[in-house]
């Protein structure tokens, strides 16, 4: 919960060293959410908002991102019962159908004060006390919480797990870290994340995989951190690499590169024995990498598919990553800013990208070299249904294995395909 039980507002505020009361939170919640409302990035207003109250201790504006983060996770659900009583749409009835599924009693966070929300009306009174007999009469995607345009691919892509997947997209995502081979080994690294007061614990079955249990807003300023010991990788991503085996590669090309993460987990499983090159098509997304690489100690090169001799003469890797652009479906509990960014028209374009981005990357993959689709989607239509028509398409490339890696889990949901190309 964002707000400890139990005692009263002064004893909390003392013992915590907070300076904003929780009424206060709550209004500067529901400032924060309207503007989200109005079409504003969440980043974006969290950090204004932040900008222009610095008065608000780091344990205030960490309670009221989480508030503002769960009113967002939980848009349709939490506005549903005050639209179908006629209230329109605004920050306010979100914030208090978020409250009202965590608390019984809500006037401590409405109550009129200086810096505080307005008292709870007589109407607003009516629709809590109907709240879930009106929402469990409300349409799935409302209730869990998703598109309506999605229910049908969701349907068909999840079966029977539907629901239980998309509980767990709406829980919030634990924090994974990823240990460098290059730097130590996950016991080192432990020790090392212990001086700085940060538990974690090793993840059965993925090896140097550590959830994090306590001290997440000291990891980046961390020795472990800063000295390349330790990286932030969900525990899904992770997986992936370890299921593409590439210790017996020799080059390897991230074709959709991003922040790099997966390139340095290749690497690290890899040892740093092989050449890495990396490709975006946003340059923007790579601005990390370098300093990532360093931190690392892995060597990683720049590459330009639209130079005029690769153009002629594309470059073989041994294996090829394309980690393409996609929906994000999987990713939901971390982001679920991204579920209400999502049409219909820009998930058909997504696929018409991967489209074209599968059959690009192809072009580079050696003589029985290994080429990786790989996608953060639940959806059968940027996963298995894309791999299926770039096969049907390229009888030189052969399916060696696939895998969707489920949130159930506890990670995002990916999907993985490993390809062959065959020697001519």
């Amino acid at each position: 919960m964002w707000w400890p039980k139990g005692l009263g507002v002064k004893q909390i505020c003392v013992n915590l060293g907070i300076k904003l009361i929780p009424s206060a939170r709550v209004c500067a919640a529901i400032e924060i959410a309207q503007k989200i409302l109005d079409g504003s990035s969440t980043t974006r207003v969290l950090l204004n908002w932040s900008r222009a109250n610095r008065y608000a201790g780091s344990k205030d504006r960490a309670a009221i991102r989480d508030l503002v983060f769960n009113a967002i996770r939980f848009k349709r659900s939490s506005l549903w019962p005050f639209i179908k009583a006629g209230f329109e749409v605004g920050g306010r009835h979100l914030i208090l159908g978020v409250l009202y599924k965590n608390y019984s009693e809500l006037e401590i966070f409405f109550d009129e004060k200086k810096y505080s929300a307005g008292k709870i009306t007589s109407d607003e009174k009516a629709v809590l006390e109907n709240f879930w007999s009106i929402l469990d009469q409300a349409p799935l995607p409302v209730r869990l919480d998703f598109p309506d345009f999605l229910y049908p691919e969701l349907k068909r892509s999840l079966g029977s797990c539907l629901e239980d997947t998309l509980h767990s997209l709406n829980t919030r995502a634990s924090v994974f870290l990823r240990v460098n081979n290059l730097r130590c080994d996950a016991d080192e690294a432990i020790l090392s994340l212990s001086k700085d007061s940060i538990l974690v614990k090793k993840i059965d079955g993925v090896g140097g995989c550590l959830e994090l249990k306590q001290g997440a807003n000291r990891i980046k300023s961390s020795q472990a951190y800063c000295s390349g010991l330790v990286e932030i990788q969900d525990i899904s991503s992770q997986s992936v690499i370890k299921y593409i085996e590439v210790l017996e590669t020799k080059s390897v090309l991230d074709f959709c590169a991003g922040g790099g993460g997966k390139v340095l987990a290749i690497a690290s499983e890899m040892r740093s024995t092989g050449q890495y090159f990396v490709y975006d098509k946003k340059i923007r997304r790579m601005k990390d990498i370098d300093a990532r690489a360093t931190r690392a100690g892995v060597k990683i090169e720049r590459f330009y598919p639209n130079d005029r001799e690769k153009k002629r003469n594309p470059p073989k890797f041994d294996l090829v990553l394309a980690d393409v652009p996609c929906s994000g479906t999987g990713s939901w509990r971390r982001n679920p800013e991204n579920k209400w960014w999502l049409t219909k028209s820009k998930l058909l374009n997504l696929i018409a990208e991967q489209k074209k981005i599968i059959f690009n990357a192809s072009k580079y993959v050696s003589d029985g070299g290994i080429y990786v689709y790989v996608t953060c989607s639940v959806l059968q239509s940027e996963n298995d249904i894309q791999v299926n028509w770039f096969l049907s398409h390229n009888n030189n490339f052969k399916l060696q294995r696939r895998k969707f890696f489920s949130p159930r889990a506890g990670g995002d949901g990916f999907y993985v395909a490993v390809m062959k190309k065959q020697k001519s």
